[in-house]
């Protein structure tokens, strides 16, 4: 949708172009060139350790918390709407010489290629600028491996719904039920002094139980709520700053209110009884060159039987998810699309290769993502090697 369509789009474009360079995101980024990450403890501790992991952020913005996860050890894509905001996030990628992969898509109807994430991270400025919240969830939780974990932290429904006029805590907006506003907002939270020519926004109310309801609802299982005193920007007119924290938080003299609202949920894996014992899912490692058609295609079809969890990596360099020997220790069965990639990993990781069976199953580079033909191939190619590997399993 084009920016004179979408008044957020144009209102975040323009903002796009100036945060680089504003008050607020200029020192977080001058940190990045340091090496020290522009994450808050609440994000880091709910998402824990990300080194060697593939994790999605969505509505990324410049790029600059991404690029941040990148340097904690992620390998990272970021997902925002506003061309512009990817623009800046590339070249600052480019600028730190960190690997990173920008994707321009509405976080309500994800591609169906983002998947296979083990981290999928949403932060600050993230639901309140759009509606579908059914969307949004199911796009998480099939982006998301089985066993993956999604982390939300924003702004509380609460601090949300303030009279930004009021002294006292007095309630403006509403704080749930999703109800949509068309309001004027000029100016930017980055930079006080910048006057952007767009101001209209359409906004909406989201409450705690609108966006449990939709994580629930799309199959992931929530581990943690939490509602915490002091945010990264200014609440209200009259918040208070802590320098050593960075955060702001409400005067003193209100009540104690909670300004952030976090999450985390994971997508689980299936299970099958045997002998009223729960076995766990197969793993299964499909590989193929560059991870962009025969490997993806493989792991979305037989993640979505019960019993498997599937992966997709590559051998090249160029590989939009390069194979590890993590993954071979991951994996009960490892599948190739050509003898070559058996070659390429033995050779590579020879001691992790003979700990796992190894079989390729001949199909060619020839097909694209999803393609009818290829979808039949690796379901049929591959479904007695995967009941061997289960098979496997049960005897333990």
């Amino acid at each position: 949708m084009s920016p004179a369509a979408d008044p957020n789009l144009a209102w975040w474009e323009e903002r796009a172009a100036l945060h680089p360079t504003s008050p607020m995101y200029a020192p977080l980024i001058d940190g990045l060139r340091r090496g020290e990450p522009a994450l808050f403890p609440l994000e880091r501790a709910l998402v824990g350790d990300v080194a060697g992991q593939r994790l999605l952020h969505l509505q990324c913005h410049v790029g600059h918390d991404t690029l941040s996860w990148q340097l904690l050890g992620a390998e990272v894509t970021g997902v925002d709407f506003s061309p512009e905001a990817l623009g800046q996030a590339a070249r600052l990628a480019t600028e730190l010489g960190r690997p990173a992969r920008w994707v321009r898509a509405d976080v309500t109807a994800l591609p169906r290629q983002l998947e296979d994430f083990d981290v999928v991270v949403a932060t600050y400025g993230t639901t309140g600028w759009f509606g579908d919240l059914r969307g949004w969830a199911e796009g998480i939780a099939r982006a998301l491996r089985p066993g993956g974990r999604f982390v939300y932290v924003d702004g509380h429904p609460t601090v949300f719904g303030l009279d930004p006029e009021a002294d006292r805590p007095v309630l403006r907006d509403p704080i749930g039920g999703s109800v949509r506003l068309e309001t004027d907002s000029p100016g930017t939270y980055a930079d006080p002094a910048a006057r952007p020519a767009a101001t209209r926004v359409v906004e909406h109310c989201h409450g705690v139980a609108d966006l449990v309801g939709a994580l629930l609802g799309a199959g992931l299982v929530i581990e943690h709520l939490g509602e915490h005193r002091g945010c990264p920007w200014q609440l209200h007119p009259r918040a208070v700053h802590d320098p050593a924290t960075g955060l702001w938080d409400v005067p003193p003299d209100w009540p104690a209110l909670p300004a952030l609202l976090s999450i985390r949920a994971v997508r689980p894996g299936p299970a099958e009884a045997v002998d009223g014992q729960d076995v766990r899912p197969v793993r299964v490692l499909f590989l193929c060159s560059r991870a962009r058609q025969r490997s993806p295609t493989a792991a979305g079809v037989w993640n979505r039987e019960p019993g498997v969890e599937a992966r997709a990596a590559g051998t090249a360099s160029s590989a939009r998810r390069r194979v590890r020997a993590a993954d071979l220790a991951w994996a009960d069965l490892v599948l190739v699309m050509e003898s070559r990639h058996r070659q390429q990993i033995e050779e590579r990781y020879p001691a992790a290769c003979a700990e796992v069976p190894v079989h390729v199953l001949e199909i060619p580079d020839t097909f694209a993502f999803e393609d009818p033909e290829l979808v039949a191939w690796v379901r049929e190619a591959a479904a007695p090697r995967i009941e061997a590997a289960r098979e496997r399993l049960r005897r333990g």
